[in-house]
């Protein structure tokens, strides 16, 4: 890559770890728009395919663990990445439960085991991908290798 996109890259890691709050900010807003969406009744034939629910849970909830990676990487950069993986996943599948628990008092939504799976193999996958992007960009433009 050129000079300018490391620039780039680099002033983007900057800002995003300007103090110990901000890396949590993603995480915050996304568990928001996560609540606000499952809060909201639908209408039948929503489904434009089979499994379409599962694959947005997978997407949602992955997007939550790769932000959790991120805010944990950036609090604690010496943690093990399988801890970071681990704890993000985790926690974005207990998100995932409180989701689920909380889609049982909205008018025709209803709790489901396989959303609960469809969302921690989201939020494992995605938190796996962050892993591979910090290891590949973060570490070679911030110069940050901390990749036990």
């Amino acid at each position: 890559m050129n000079q300018r996109t490391k620039k780039i890259i680099t002033r983007v890691w900057s800002i995003f770890t300007y103090n110990k709050f901000t890396p949590w900010i993603p995480v915050a807003v996304w568990m928001s728009v996560i609540f606000i969406a499952s809060s909201i009744t639908l209408t039948e034939g929503v489904s434009p395919f089979t499994y379409a629910d599962k694959i947005v849970h997978f997407l949602e909830f992955g997007i939550l663990g790769f932000f959790l990676y991120f805010a944990l990487y950036a609090s604690n950069p010496d943690s093990s990445y399988k801890l970071r993986i681990f704890i993000s996943t985790f926690f974005t599948g207990l998100y995932g439960l409180s989701d689920e628990i909380h889609q049982l008092f909205v008018p025709t939504r209803e709790f489901s085991i396989y959303d609960l799976l469809a969302d921690i193999a989201g939020a494992l996958f995605f938190s796996y991908v962050a892993y591979i992007c910090q290891k590949n960009i973060f570490a070679l433009f911030a110069n940050r290798r901390h990749n036990r």
